[in-house]
């Protein structure tokens, strides 16, 4: 389905430079610019992409970090988990069920400190 849909557009493309073609002819068009026109133009767009490159780079840089961070925050949060399903289950395991419900919802578990 892909192949055919770029078939299609690609054919489109042809077709539409085809016309364009006939209707101005390959040499229609007097040149705009001159040779050093043309060169100073693509240095200054050389520049561009370098510096755009730069900034892509310097953004991967920033999004590996701030994955790592969000990893190393899910981690902790899971141990944190881990040891306030502990200490319920301790405390639940000492009172029963509403002391440990009491606990957690007071922050006496000791959980988080």
């Amino acid at each position: 389905m892909r192949s055919r849909t770029l078939s299609s557009i690609a054919a489109t493309a042809v077709m539409a430079l085809g016309i364009s073609l006939l209707v101005t002819g390959p040499g229609s068009a007097e040149p705009n610019k001159t040779l050093a026109q043309a060169q100073e133009e693509l240095e200054a767009l050389e520049i561009r992409a370098g510096t755009a490159s730069e900034k892509f780079n310097e953004a991967e840089v920033l999004l590996a970090a701030a994955t790592r961070r969000v990893e190393q925050a899910r981690t902790k949060a899971a141990g944190v988990k881990a040891e306030l399903v502990d200490r319920i289950a301790r405390l639940a395991d000492r009172g029963g069920v509403a002391v440990a419900v009491s606990a957690a919802q007071d922050g006496s578990a000791g959980c988080c400190g």
